[in-house]
Formats: C-alpha cells, structure tokens, sequence
C-alpha cells in the first residue's frame, strides 16, 4: 500500500492526474490493493484531507468487503467517533413504539450519514416491525445513492424474499461479487446465501468459482457437493465428497475428509430409504458404499443432522435439560451445516434440536437423519422441522414493574402523622 501511494503522489505531482476522472480511477486501482487493516487504515488517513477522495475510497471497500475485521476498519476511519452505536441500541430499547425506536436510530444517522452500521438498524427495525414496504424502498435509496454494502444487500434481499420478489432480490445478492469478482469470501458468501434458499443452480455456480479461488480447500468442496446434491446430481456430490474423504488431511475433530464422509452417509441414508421398492436403486449397492466410508467398524448408529443455512450453528442435545449425561460422541462439521452424534446400536435418548452462537432473526430448517447399523444391515429413520427465528433484539421493550413493587415504593414514600 506505501508503494501504490508513492506511486498515485508521483503521478500526482507530475501532472498526470489532470481531473476527477483520473483521481477517481487512480482510487479504484488504491482501493483494490486494501487487503487488510493495515492497508485500509494507512489509504484513509493519507486521504483524511481530501474528504471527496475519503469518502469515494470508503464507499468503494464498503461495496467489496464482507470480512468483518476489514468493514470495521473502514467505519473507524471514517466514522469512529461520531455515533456510538452500542449506546444508540440502549436507547433503542428502552422506548417502547416501533416509531420511537426509528426516530432515535435516524437522529444518530443524522449525525453520521450513510454510517452502514446505521443503517443496518433502521432496516431491521423496519422488517421486524413488519413494515416491509419502507424496508425496500430505503434500501433502493441507499443503492441509488452508492451505499450499497455486502451485509446491506443481504438485509434488503431477505425483505425482498419475504416480499415475493425473488428475481429482483437474486440480482440484488449477486451484487455482493460484482464489486470483487476475485474475491473468494464474495464468492463463498453468495453461494451460502442461494444455497439457503434453495437456489442450488446460483449456489453451484459461486461454489465452482469458489473451488477454482480455493483448491486446497476441502470445505469449499463441501460446500460444492451440497450444492450439486440440491440440483438433483447426487452422483456427482459423492464423487467429490469421495474424492475429499481420500485426499489429504489434518488428523483429529476439525479433519475435513471426516466432514466429508459425514456428508456422503447423509446422502447415501437418503438414497437407502428410496431403494425401498425402488428398482433403479440398488440397495446392497448403496449399503456396500456407507460400509466403505469406515464410519461402521461394528454395530453402531450415527444421528446426523443437517442444515442448509450456514450461517447457523445446530446442535443436539438431550431433550430434557436437566440430564447431564455424556451424549455419544459428538462432531461438528465446520460451517458446512452438519452436526453428528455416533452412539452405541441401542441409540440415544429423546434428543432435541437447539442454536448455538449469535441468534437467527430467520427460522432455521434442518433434517435429522439415524442411520443404525446391527453388523449385517442398516437401517435408516429421518425427521426435520424448523427453529423459529427469533425477533430483533432491537424491538425487546423494557420490563414493566410488578403493581406489588409499585405500590410498595408508594407507601415507603408516604410519612404517617
């Protein structure tokens, strides 16, 4: 990056950048070399007396970035100090009308203009207030003014499914790579996003790009099998699935080529169950290929469950909280949306489905999967269900006092005669 801005303060101070057409194209190539914190700090403060320049550099890495760590760099940069938005959620919370929660997020954006953070607040209000119509046309605004950010796109595209506008919010995802076609988180964000909606052609094309950006790693792969499994090519997902399981790896709990065999007996439990009075699938052939995955040394079960929203974190649990008992052996797939338990051929007790991590405004589908082998066959149940979204944090409203605290702070303040 000290390089890149030698080079654009030499063109500079030789006449090279003769207008804002020039500038500006000097700032596209500066933007795109912003690949960490470092970078994105060091480009914003030696533009800190050019607030035109600043803010068409900030816009621009707002556009392309979906890491985290990077997003928030650039909202220090330009503004960090204005608006503290943990404090602004306080506030939020404690007025109790819809209307008052929005006046007090758009006074602080007031303060702090085309602040993403902001303005990620004001359209979750709008969705969970319901006013989905608002939701939309703030967001349009937003696109038409350049504000446009991956996790903005992401908030306006749900309230366009919500709203029945599938095609429009497909266009509106598929920005979240325009800006950064390289970019292997863009890629791998997108393909998460179709795949949850079940846009398994849109999910496999990212994921193809995301194989080709990252060919070492096994979890895009993953991801790839999932996406073909959705079109209907399950041949093709065990194939890759296989290929992974075989190929090199870390030995222990996060080792992918088990994720991968995890993934496979899924599948392989699926096409099981259809065999029955099937003749165009074989079951001894399916059966022979869930032994092959080593998963089965003995009589044992496996209770898999999987989902397709990645951005989750299911696991199962014992359906009474109070038992404390060791729950089998348990097995979480990375982000590739599968959670297992291997368990004696007895089974386990009642489970029960429950999230882990941040909480999920979206309801949650899964499908749970046993597949319990005796030594000499196996045998397949499957159930799903969904976890309800819960409602923005922002729309929690304070508790209201017991009538017996009220009146007892009443008569401590009364005075006898």
């Amino acid at each position: 990056m000290t390089q890149s801005l030698e080079s654009y303060e030499a063109a500079a101070g030789s006449c090279e950048i003769r207008g804002w057409k020039d500038q500006r194209t000097f700032l596209r190539l500066l933007q795109a070399d912003a690949a960490s914190e470092a970078d994105i700090e060091l480009l914003l403060s030696h533009f800190h007396d050019e607030s035109d320049a600043a803010r068409y550099v900030a816009r621009a890495l707002l556009r392309r970035l979906v890491d985290p760590l990077l997003i928030a760099s650039v909202d220090r940069a330009m503004f960090g100090g204005l608006v503290d938005w943990r404090d602004v959620d306080r506030r939020v919370v404690l007025e109790v009308e819809l209307d008052d929660k929005l006046d007090v997020v758009r006074g602080a954006l007031a303060q702090a203009p085309g602040d993403p953070a902001g303005e990620l607040r004001l359209l979750e209000l709008l969705v969970a207030g319901g006013r989905l119509e608002e939701a939309v046309a703030r967001g349009r605004r937003l696109r038409e003014q350049g504000l446009m950010t991956p996790a903005l796109a992401q908030s306006l595209g749900e309230v366009m499914v919500a709203h029945g506008q599938t095609e429009e919010a497909q266009r509106l995802f598929s920005e979240i790579v325009e800006f950064d076609p390289k970019s292997a988180s863009s890629r791998k964000l997108l393909g998460d996003i179709f795949l949850r909606h079940g846009w398994y052609d849109g999910a496999y094309r990212q994921y193809e790009d995301l194989v080709a950006l990252q060919a070492d790693e096994p979890l895009a792969g993953i991801r790839l099998a999932r996406a073909a499994a959705g079109t209907g090519r399950t041949d093709e997902a065990l194939r890759t699935l296989r290929k992974i399981a075989s190929g090199e790896g870390r030995p222990g709990a996060d080792d992918p080529r088990r994720y991968a065999r995890l993934h496979a007996v899924a599948y392989l439990a699926g096409l099981l169950g259809q065999a029955e009075g099937s003749v165009d699938i074989p079951a001894e052939s399916v059966a022979r290929e869930l032994r092959r995955l080593q998963l089965f040394d003995g009589p044992s079960t496996w209770t898999i469950l999987v989902w397709q929203d990645l951005e989750a974190d299911l696991i199962l649990t014992h359906a009474d909280p109070s038992i404390g008992t060791h729950l089998g052996d348990p097995l979480i797939a990375g982000d590739t949306g599968l959670f297992a338990l291997q368990a004696p051929p007895t089974g386990l007790p009642e489970l029960a489905v429950r999230q882990t991590g941040e909480t999920m405004i979206r309801d949650i589908a899964y499908e749970r999967i046993t597949i319990t082998f005796d030594g000499k066959a196996f045998a397949v149940t499957r159930d799903g269900g969904t976890l309800p979204g819960t409602q923005s944090r922002l729309l929690e409203t304070p508790p209201k006092p017991d009538a017996e605290e009220v009146q007892g702070v009443e008569d401590e303040g009364t005075v006898e005669p």
